[in-house]
């Protein structure tokens, strides 16, 4: 019988534990075949529907905890790492699987990279809508790049996908996000932590990663939304090509923009992602 089940990590950072939560969607004795890696604030029942969402096989990381780490952010980067890393290890560990397939969302995008080039076990890599390939068309500093990425927030918003007439689910997915958002120590934390993942710039990681996973036989793909407001396709598409990396499959959807997985915007996202890195 499939069932949904919620399952509880923890993991270490400068002497405090910190506990999170991922979701599994297997039949019974079913070792999961995919572990995806929800973008920031995408917590709790989010990752529940989205594992819902997936079908069987699949294990949903909910996002990064983001509040856990310094306000100053400047180790937001290594703790998004950490905390990916060890929830991957978790899930490996608990469900005894040898091989999984790594999918990433948005702002995991970074991590996961670096992670499938260090990690073993790791199969095919999928990266959804992915932050880190466009960083200089979000501006030249810090503070006009987080101006443009609240630019591009409010313009996603305004799309239909994004509206709760099109999915009653956005209204659910917004005050997740909102929580989780408001779970910071100050608006200006969240605010600094927000400007570096923005500026993180993941090309090189990239590249280094593609030759990784190429030599060992398997694949990249990238998944992006036409109608993408916060990472429009062609700015990804044009920074790839100026690095010549081979290898690499890019799926650009249709009508696609920046929305939750959890939602209907998102319902051939995730199965095209899906598909993408079950594909042998």
């Amino acid at each position: 019988m499939k069932r949904v089940r919620r399952h509880q990590g923890h993991f270490s950072y400068k002497n405090e534990l910190i506990a999170y939560s991922f979701w599994s969607n297997t039949d019974d004795n079913q070792e999961p075949d995919v572990v995806l890696l929800l973008g920031a604030g995408q917590t709790d029942a989010i990752a529940r529907m989205v594992a819902e969402r997936a079908g069987t096989g699949v294990v949903v990381v909910e996002g990064v905890p983001h509040w856990h780490a310094d306000p100053s952010a400047e180790d937001i980067e290594d703790f998004t790492k950490l905390y990916f890393e060890s929830a991957y290890q978790k899930v490996a560990s608990i469900f005894s699987s040898a091989s999984m397939h790594v999918l990433a969302e948005s702002q995991a995008a970074p991590a996961a990279i670096v992670l499938s080039s260090k990690l073993k076990g790791v199969g095919n890599l999928g990266l959804i809508r992915p932050l880190g390939f466009s960083v200089q068309a979000f501006g030249s500093t810090t503070e006009a790049r987080l101006k443009t990425f609240r630019k591009r927030i409010l313009q996603s918003l305004l799309q239909y996908p994004q509206s709760f007439l099109y999915d009653p689910r956005n209204l659910w997915v917004g005050a997740v996000i909102t929580r989780a958002m408001l779970r910071e120590a100050s608006f200006a934390s969240l605010s600094k932590k927000y400007a570096a993942g923005i500026s993180y710039d993941s090309l090189q990681d990239f590249q280094h990663t593609a030759q990784v996973r190429h030599k060992a036989g398997n694949t990249i793909s990238l998944i992006l939304g036409e109608k993408d407001k916060m990472f429009p396709p062609e700015e990804i598409t044009t920074a790839l090509s100026s690095l010549h990396i081979p290898h690499v499959s890019i799926v650009i959807l249709p009508s696609v923009s920046h929305s939750s997985l959890a939602t209907r915007g998102s319902h051939k996202v995730l199965a095209a992602a899906l598909k993408a890195v079950r594909n042998k």
